[in-house]
Protein backbone atom coordinates (compact mmCIF):
# COMPACT_ATOMS: atom_id res chain seq x y z
CA UNK A 1 0.00 0.00 0.00
CA UNK A 2 2.65 2.37 0.69
CA UNK A 3 3.84 2.52 -2.80
CA UNK A 4 0.56 2.68 -3.99
CA UNK A 5 0.22 5.97 -1.78
CA UNK A 6 3.44 7.17 -3.20
CA UNK A 7 2.09 7.29 -6.88
CA UNK A 8 -1.11 8.14 -5.24
CA UNK A 9 0.53 11.64 -4.15
CA UNK A 10 2.56 12.00 -7.19
CA UNK A 11 -0.59 12.19 -9.25
CA UNK A 12 -2.06 14.43 -7.03
CA UNK A 13 0.45 16.35 -6.99
CA UNK A 14 0.45 16.50 -10.97
CA UNK A 15 -3.45 17.56 -11.34
CA UNK A 16 -3.07 20.18 -8.52
CA UNK A 17 -0.01 21.31 -10.69
CA UNK A 18 -2.55 21.88 -13.34
CA UNK A 19 -5.07 23.23 -11.86
CA UNK A 20 -2.38 26.05 -10.84
CA UNK A 21 -1.70 26.43 -14.67
CA UNK A 22 -5.93 26.65 -15.35
CA UNK A 23 -5.86 29.48 -12.73
CA UNK A 24 -2.81 31.22 -14.38
CA UNK A 25 -4.30 30.83 -17.84
CA UNK A 26 -7.69 32.23 -16.93
CA UNK A 27 -5.85 34.83 -14.51
CA UNK A 28 -4.17 35.71 -17.69
CA UNK A 29 -7.11 36.14 -20.11
CA UNK A 30 -9.34 37.83 -17.61
CA UNK A 31 -6.43 40.76 -16.97
CA UNK A 32 -6.75 41.08 -20.75
CA UNK A 33 -3.18 39.69 -22.00
CA UNK A 34 -3.90 38.63 -25.56
CA UNK A 35 -4.71 35.23 -26.23
CA UNK A 36 -3.13 33.20 -29.56
CA UNK A 37 -5.87 31.77 -31.56
CA UNK A 38 -3.86 28.79 -31.71
CA UNK A 39 -3.81 28.85 -28.06
CA UNK A 40 -6.08 25.67 -26.77
CA UNK A 41 -4.77 25.13 -23.30
CA UNK A 42 -7.96 26.06 -21.23
CA UNK A 43 -10.18 24.71 -23.69
CA UNK A 44 -9.00 21.57 -23.45
CA UNK A 45 -7.54 21.08 -19.88
CA UNK A 46 -10.35 22.10 -18.38
CA UNK A 47 -12.61 19.53 -18.68
CA UNK A 48 -9.62 17.40 -18.55
CA UNK A 49 -8.55 19.06 -15.25
CA UNK A 50 -12.74 18.27 -13.85
CA UNK A 51 -12.54 14.63 -15.24
CA UNK A 52 -9.15 13.97 -13.78
CA UNK A 53 -10.25 15.73 -10.28
CA UNK A 54 -13.23 13.37 -10.22
CA UNK A 55 -11.22 10.32 -10.71
CA UNK A 56 -8.53 11.52 -8.32
CA UNK A 57 -10.81 11.83 -5.37
CA UNK A 58 -12.93 8.29 -6.72
CA UNK A 59 -9.90 6.86 -5.95
CA UNK A 60 -8.90 8.30 -3.12
CA UNK A 61 -12.27 6.89 -1.56
CA UNK A 62 -11.66 3.50 -3.22
CA UNK A 63 -8.40 3.57 -1.60
CA UNK A 64 -9.33 3.98 1.87
CA UNK A 65 -12.17 1.51 1.40
CA UNK A 66 -9.20 -0.76 0.50
CA UNK A 67 -6.72 0.33 3.41
CA UNK A 68 -10.04 -0.70 5.93
CA UNK A 69 -10.85 -3.79 4.62
CA UNK A 70 -6.66 -4.44 4.43
CA UNK A 71 -6.54 -3.49 7.95
CA UNK A 72 -9.75 -5.73 9.12
CA UNK A 73 -8.08 -8.88 7.60
CA UNK A 74 -4.38 -8.33 8.82
CA UNK A 75 -6.40 -7.84 12.42
CA UNK A 76 -8.70 -10.93 11.97
CA UNK A 77 -4.92 -12.94 11.61
CA UNK A 78 -3.77 -11.50 14.65
CA UNK A 79 -1.45 -8.81 13.46
CA UNK A 80 -1.11 -5.17 14.01
CA UNK A 81 -2.05 -3.20 10.48
CA UNK A 82 -0.07 0.07 11.67
CA UNK A 83 3.17 -2.27 11.02
CA UNK A 84 2.20 -5.32 8.86
CA UNK A 85 2.14 -3.38 5.19
CA UNK A 86 0.63 -5.53 2.33
CA UNK A 87 4.08 -7.21 1.42
CA UNK A 88 5.07 -8.56 4.37
CA UNK A 89 1.31 -9.70 4.91
CA UNK A 90 0.68 -11.40 1.91
CA UNK A 91 4.38 -12.71 1.42
CA UNK A 92 5.06 -14.19 4.57
CA UNK A 93 1.70 -13.97 6.94
CA UNK A 94 -0.83 -15.32 4.48
CA UNK A 95 1.89 -17.98 2.85
CA UNK A 96 3.07 -19.29 7.00
CA UNK A 97 -1.04 -19.29 7.58
CA UNK A 98 -1.72 -21.34 4.60
CA UNK A 99 0.48 -23.99 4.76
CA UNK A 100 0.04 -24.08 8.96
CA UNK A 101 -3.43 -23.99 7.65
CA UNK A 102 -2.82 -27.51 5.36
CA UNK A 103 -0.88 -28.88 7.69
CA UNK A 104 -3.80 -28.88 10.25
CA UNK A 105 -6.24 -30.14 7.58
CA UNK A 106 -4.02 -33.11 7.42
CA UNK A 107 -3.40 -33.66 10.88
CA UNK A 108 -6.87 -33.84 11.02
CA UNK A 109 -7.35 -36.18 8.35
CA UNK A 110 -5.09 -38.70 10.04
CA UNK A 111 -6.99 -37.92 13.07
CA UNK A 112 -10.14 -39.03 11.85
CA UNK A 113 -8.69 -41.78 10.12
CA UNK A 114 -7.63 -42.92 13.43
CA UNK A 115 -10.68 -42.76 15.37
CA UNK A 116 -12.47 -44.69 12.54
CA UNK A 117 -9.84 -47.26 12.56
CA UNK A 118 -10.08 -47.80 16.48
CA UNK A 119 -13.42 -47.26 16.24
CA UNK A 120 -14.06 -50.10 13.85
CA UNK A 121 -11.31 -52.35 16.18
CA UNK A 122 -14.03 -51.77 18.97
CA UNK A 123 -16.85 -52.59 16.79
CA UNK A 124 -15.34 -55.92 15.72
CA UNK A 125 -14.24 -56.32 19.42
CA UNK A 126 -17.76 -55.60 21.19
CA UNK A 127 -19.53 -57.85 18.77
CA UNK A 128 -16.54 -61.00 19.16
CA UNK A 129 -17.28 -60.19 22.55
CA UNK A 130 -21.47 -60.89 22.27
CA UNK A 131 -20.94 -63.72 19.79
CA UNK A 132 -18.74 -65.26 22.62
CA UNK A 133 -21.39 -64.24 25.03
CA UNK A 134 -24.34 -66.15 22.85
CA UNK A 135 -21.84 -69.31 22.72
CA UNK A 136 -21.63 -69.80 26.15
CA UNK A 137 -25.50 -68.77 26.85
CA UNK A 138 -26.17 -71.72 24.61
CA UNK A 139 -24.05 -73.86 26.43
CA UNK A 140 -25.38 -72.95 29.68
CA UNK A 141 -29.14 -73.81 28.17
CA UNK A 142 -27.65 -76.83 26.72
CA UNK A 143 -26.07 -78.37 30.27
CA UNK A 144 -29.21 -76.60 32.06
CA UNK A 145 -31.28 -78.77 29.37
CA UNK A 146 -29.22 -81.62 29.94
CA UNK A 147 -29.60 -81.85 33.46
CA UNK A 148 -33.12 -81.26 33.80
CA UNK A 149 -33.46 -84.88 31.33
CA UNK A 150 -30.42 -86.26 32.10
CA UNK A 151 -29.92 -86.04 36.11
CA UNK A 152 -26.84 -87.77 37.66
CA UNK A 153 -28.24 -89.65 39.62
CA UNK A 154 -31.73 -91.78 39.54
CA UNK A 155 -33.07 -94.43 37.22
CA UNK A 156 -32.33 -95.14 33.72
CA UNK A 157 -34.92 -93.49 31.71
CA UNK A 158 -37.97 -95.67 29.80
CA UNK A 159 -38.58 -95.64 25.70
CA UNK A 160 -41.22 -92.99 26.70
CA UNK A 161 -39.09 -90.78 28.79
CA UNK A 162 -36.62 -90.67 25.79
CA UNK A 163 -39.34 -89.76 23.70
CA UNK A 164 -40.88 -87.38 25.41
CA UNK A 165 -37.22 -85.84 26.08
CA UNK A 166 -37.00 -85.86 22.54
CA UNK A 167 -39.78 -83.52 22.14
CA UNK A 168 -38.84 -81.67 24.84
CA UNK A 169 -35.40 -80.59 23.58
CA UNK A 170 -36.58 -79.83 20.30
CA UNK A 171 -39.45 -77.58 21.40
CA UNK A 172 -36.59 -75.90 23.39
CA UNK A 173 -34.16 -75.74 20.23
CA UNK A 174 -36.90 -74.46 18.18
CA UNK A 175 -37.66 -71.38 20.71
CA UNK A 176 -33.78 -70.93 21.09
CA UNK A 177 -33.64 -70.69 17.03
CA UNK A 178 -37.16 -68.30 17.00
CA UNK A 179 -35.39 -65.84 19.90
CA UNK A 180 -32.49 -65.71 17.71
CA UNK A 181 -30.07 -68.35 19.14
CA UNK A 182 -29.83 -66.28 22.61
CA UNK A 183 -31.70 -69.06 24.30
CA UNK A 184 -33.01 -66.29 26.36
CA UNK A 185 -37.31 -66.14 26.41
Amino acid sequence: LSGWQADFKALTKSVALIDEQLKLATAEEDEGKAKSLDDKFIDVMEPFFESASRKVKSLDKEFERVKGDFEKVVASFGEDPSTSGCEEFFGQLLTEFLFNFRKAQHQNNKRQMMEEKARKKAEAARKKDEAREARRAAQREADMLADTFFPAAGPEPTADDKEKLADDVFIKMKRMQQQGGSGRK
